[in-house]
């Protein structure tokens, strides 16, 4: 890619130069006195011998090598992202399905899970606040377990 650039940038150039120079003969040709020969009028004036053509297949070549390199390139990368997602997405399809099932079998462990999130909460707090502040955010701890577990408590 960077060499059709490099290329690209030369022509250009050469182009560039050819013009300057091509411009600053007319100038002398104009400045200079008139020719009496018409094969000297018209030698002055010829165009330069680069061929405009076969540098605009050069350019659409090259273009076209660019872009084919480029999306070969897009092609492998989206080929080996998608290898790895797959494998990736099949995992965590079956640990959420997982995760759904031991979810939907929490009310077999309700003491368990509300007993442990009060004492967890419970210690946490009492350790760095003290022993009534831990009491009570154990309390509001099984509480929320309890809500969590059970849902809410049906209305009257």
């Amino acid at each position: 890619a960077n060499h059709f650039f490099v290329e690209l940038i030369g022509l250009l150039q050469n182009w560039f130069i050819f013009l300057r120079r091509n411009m600053s003969a007319k100038e002398e040709k104009t400045s200079a006195p008139v020719a009496t020969k018409e094969s000297e009028v018209t030698s002055s004036f010829a165009l330069p011998k680069i061929e405009l053509k076969s540098t605009i297949k050069t350019a659409v070549s090259k273009t076209n090598e660019v872009l084919s390199i480029m999306e070969v390139q897009k092609d492998m990368t989206s080929s080996m992202v998608g290898s790895r997602i797959r494998p990736l997405a099949f995992q965590a399809k079956q640990v959420a399905q997982k995760a759904v099932i031991i979810y939907e079998s929490r009310q077999h462990y309700a003491p368990q899970i509300i007993a442990g999130s009060a004492a967890t909460i419970g210690l946490l707090v009492s350790v760095r606040r003290g022993k009534v502040p831990g009491a009570l955010m154990g309390t509001v701890g099984g509480v929320g377990a309890y809500a969590a577990v059970y849902g809410q408590p049906p209305k009257f």
